[in-house]
């Protein structure tokens, strides 16, 4: 089946490897300290919100909220182990869009922000995936766990997470669903279709009352 697929170092040929930076091993001690208990995993991620308050007084960018993705994956992966094994593991898997129209949506959201020279990294790819029945899941319950390991304050914000991952698996829509498809089967990149995005890649002046607010993206549905 043809998806879709944005990243910033394949190219055309390039036969996609699940977990190629071997993420799993920053997840793996989350699942193993929610095995435990809530309150090991709670400690683990109380640790983690030091190193980022570290990190973000450093201005390290970006390094501050790694440690909220794979908390939230931990939780992600915890779950599937225990009530939706029939699925792929999420960080052994790759991601994929149905349609050009929710790749753009997504580089508009994760990219948006960037400036012009990070924006002009990513490729949009057509891909050949070899997996004839992939798992689709709305991608917003993943968001909405991240939002609250982020603010994570107390063990009830735990169970609130959990309780995401079983939306996200059980197949539940959010309001403004949005899909992924999620594969650990064989897939080729067989096209570079980026200039699909060029529309989205430019920087567009935003003015308020005559004056510069910021620089966005030009939105298009084309």
């Amino acid at each position: 089946m043809k998806v879709y697929h944005s990243s910033d170092t394949a190219q055309v040929g390039t036969r996609l490897i699940n977990d190629y930076k071997k993420n799993i091993e920053l997840v793996r001690p989350f699942v193993i300290a929610l095995k435990q208990s809530k309150e090991c995993f709670f400690n683990l991620c109380l640790s983690g919100q030091y190193i980022r308050a570290v990190l973000g007084k450093f201005n390290m960018k970006n390094m501050d909220t790694y440690f909220v993705k794979w908390a939230s994956e931990g939780i992600f992966e915890y779950v599937r182990q225990n009530e939706f094994p029939e699925f792929p593991n999420r960080i052994e898997s790759n991601y994929f869009f149905d349609s050009i129209e929710s790749s753009k949506r997504l580089f508009e959201e994760d990219w948006g922000e960037a400036d012009q020279e990070e924006r002009d990294k990513i490729r949009l790819f057509e891909v050949e995936l070899r997996d004839d029945n992939p798992a689709l899941f709305d991608m917003n319950w993943f968001d909405e766990a991240f939002e609250v390991i982020y603010e994570l304050e107390s063990l009830d914000q735990i169970d609130t997470a959990i309780e995401y991952a079983r939306n996200y698996f059980g197949g539940k829509q959010s309001e403004n669903y949005r899909f992924e498809i999620v594969s650990n089967k064989e897939a080729v990149i067989i096209n570079d279709i980026t200039e699909k995005l060029e529309k989205y890649k430019t920087p567009r002046a935003i003015y308020v009352n005559g004056s510069h607010l910021y620089s966005g993206l030009n939105i298009s549905n084309s």
